[in-house]
């Protein structure tokens, strides 16, 4: 929840959302123009095929611009530049400018699928780019995370006798549940505005999000309840067991896309050999023959053609069941080759190698993550053992300092910090999800963190307890 209203008020800065809006164009730009050089490949008009090209994702609304000038009477060249002389993203203004040489040139799908390899190079110029900045966001968030509430702790406790400040147990309780998750929560998002945006996103309801928030938020207030370490881990598994059950199917359902477009790049080679005279239905039953996770998919598509079902209606029941980008790209191009008259099969060839260069863009971007999210790891246990480590030294001391430490302080430290365990192990996993883009893994990472640093916490503070 704290994520979600953060990013808000980012958005609200004047800039910041266009930024987000022209990074995620560019993101899809390489896509956009390899899907554009294969149906001029297929001889299809240009303006035709940037119409189709232009059905989906933040790249087509982009130059869907252009398409409603083109369908109002403009030419190509004149649409696409009043598109690159409005456009404030360098990259797609480029693209244009380009394509409206290759149209004026007659180059076709090689020319536009040459710029499509430079927006590819781009993207992974960023990527590395956002690697060389994501060690630095990780140190600060551990030390936000960490060092700075160690800091505090000790001076809410001491501060009374060293700077005659007295820190009330509501000023400090607000202070560790509002403040310090509210600045970790800023330094994710600020990394998250740095990092390459992913391609083709999927859409996806927030509900399951939102239920999770409130079982965690739940689950720090129990911490604060002051019961038992017992009571606590029992608390903890009925929060991960609810979690488990909320996010099951939709962590099946992701797992099942998953290996299903995995596997799609090798379905299409495998059928990409046959004679020029298959058509749509028969591509589909060499792919249920051949086995495998598209088999099923393939399968329930052809049964859909065979009951004389219109491709265009079978193939929008695939991608739109399956809710895959992938498919999806993959059913226009058969649609469009189909109404070329082209070779349905031979163009699978090339849309093979086009998800393949998807994968490894999604590969790069899951490296890139992954220094950030052993970071977080680490962090879900290193914040508590020195949180911990210094709520026991305090305690020591207090006994050695007459009137000088914060009785009150101590007495609902180990359940302010329980809580705030709890809290840095959401808001990383909740992080950590949506950076892989694979939020139903937001569970078990919260599990793995939530119970480290829960167990972290209670060896370090018993001698407190």
């Amino acid at each position: 929840m704290m994520l979600a209203e953060l990013s808000r008020i980012f958005d609200a800065i004047p800039g910041h959302a266009e930024k987000r809006r022209i990074a995620a164009i560019e993101a899809e730009l390489p896509l956009f123009l390899r899907m554009l050089a294969m149906l001029l490949d297929m001889n299809v008009p240009f303006a035709q095929a940037l119409e189709a090209a232009s059905r989906n994702g933040e790249c087509g609304k982009e130059f869907s611009r252009a398409v409603r000038e083109i369908e109002n009477g403009a030419g190509v060249p004149k649409a696409l530049a009043k598109l690159a002389e409005s456009e404030k993203g360098e990259a797609v203004k480029k693209s244009a400018i380009q394509m409206i040489s290759a149209y004026e040139q007659g180059g076709g799908g090689a020319q536009i699928r040459r710029i499509g390899d430079d927006m590819v190079s781009l993207q992974r110029y960023r990527m590395r780019d956002f690697v060389s900045k994501s060690s630095l966001f990780g140190l600060m968030f551990v030390i936000f995370a960490a060092v700075v509430p160690t800091f505090f702790l000790v001076f809410a406790t001491a501060g009374k006798l060293a700077l005659g400040i007295d820190v009330g147990g509501a000023a400090f309780a607000a202070v560790f549940l509002l403040a310090f998750p509210a600045v970790d929560a800023g330094i994710l998002l600020i990394s998250d505005a740095q990092m390459p945006p992913a391609v083709f996103r999927a859409e996806r309801g927030s509900g399951t999000i939102a239920a999770f928030v409130l079982l965690a938020c739940a689950l720090a207030f129990v911490m604060l309840l002051g019961l038992g370490w017992g009571e606590r881990l029992l608390a903890l598994a009925a929060v991960i067991g609810g979690s488990w059950l909320l996010f099951r199917n939709e962590y099946a359902e992701e797992r099942r896309v998953e290996k299903l477009e995995e596997a799609l790049p090798d379905a299409l080679l495998g059928v990409s050999g046959l004679p020029r005279n298959y058509g749509i239905a028969r591509i589909f039953g060499r792919m249920a023959e051949a086995g495998g996770p598209v088999a099923d998919e393939a399968g329930k598509t052809l049964r859909q053609l065979e009951a004389n079902v219109s491709p265009d209606k079978a193939l929008e029941d695939l991608w739109g069941r399956n809710r895959s980008f992938m498919l999806r790209r993959m059913g226009e191009l058969m649609l469009n080759a189909h109404a070329a008259g082209a070779n349905i099969s031979e163009k699978m060839h090339e849309m093979a190698e086009d998800l393949l260069g998807v994968a490894e863009l999604r590969r790069e971007r899951e490296n890139a993550v992954s220094m950030q999210k052993y970071t977080l790891f680490i962090g879900a246990l290193i914040v508590p053992l020195i949180l911990g480590a210094s709520l026991s030294l305090v305690s020591q001391m207090s006994s050695f300092i007459e009137g000088g430490s914060n009785a009150e302080v101590l007495g609902m430290a180990p359940n302010v910090i329980a809580a705030y365990v709890i809290m840095y192990a959401a808001l990383s996993a909740l992080y950590v999800g949506h950076a892989e883009e694979r939020r139903s893994r937001l569970v078990p990472y919260f599990t793995v963190m939530a119970l480290a640093g829960q167990i972290g916490f209670y060896i370090l503070s018993q001698q407190f307890a």
